[in-house]
């Protein structure tokens, strides 16, 4: 018996492309964010690849439930994750910002108060093009930050209009509720 969809809330028909942006960005996101951890683990690069972690398993969920698996569909809950991630964004993007760091900067320069002179340390295993890799891959990492920000902005405003259509209408957020009043007959 195939699952009612009366109770999935009309989004309009290109909004799935949003959904395969916020996933591909979310993807590179979170590949670049990992191997700028592997070469240099900043703090901030660990709550941006989290962030892409739990936006990947969320949009997932939102993508099967609202396409695929239409039992599993509840517009609050997209309504929460919606906004849930918007703000982790908001956060992710600011941390990305502070996550950047230079091309040149693979050694450890101290300040010797004694001598009043800089020293450099580099490790023995110091790889500068692996790590000039890492350094610019921060600058994406930035820009689908803030790519993902605006998605899930965007994102947001419309679920959240199309919602209170949805209920305005008399829609419920549970299959095997009543239908909408408009589709009754």
């Amino acid at each position: 018996m195939a699952a009612s969809r009366v109770h999935l809330t009309a989004l309009p028909p290109g909004f799935i492309t949003v959904r395969v942006m916020q996933l591909l960005f979310t993807l590179a996101t979170l590949s670049l964010t990992i191997f700028m951890v592997i070469e240099k683990g900043y703090s901030a690069q660990y709550v941006v690849m989290i962030t892409a972690a739990f936006t990947l398993i969320a949009l997932i969920w939102i993508i099967l439930a609202g396409y695929v698996i239409p039992r599993a569909y509840n517009y609050w809950a997209v309504l929460v994750i919606e906004i849930l991630f918007f703000a982790a964004w908001v956060n992710g993007f600011f941390f990305s910002l502070a996550s950047h760091f230079n091309a040149d900067s693979g050694c450890l320069y101290t300040y010797n108060y004694s001598t009043q002179t800089t020293e450099r340390h580099c490790k023995d295993d110091f790889d500068e093009s692996r790590f000039s890799a890492a350094a610019n891959s921060s600058f994406s990492v930035q820009g689908f930050a803030g790519s993902l920000l605006v998605l899930w902005l965007v994102s947001m405003i419309v679920v959240s209009v199309f919602i209170a259509r949805h209920r305005r209408a008399g829609g419920h957020c549970k299959p095997g509720s009543e239908a909408p009043l408009d589709e009754r007959s």
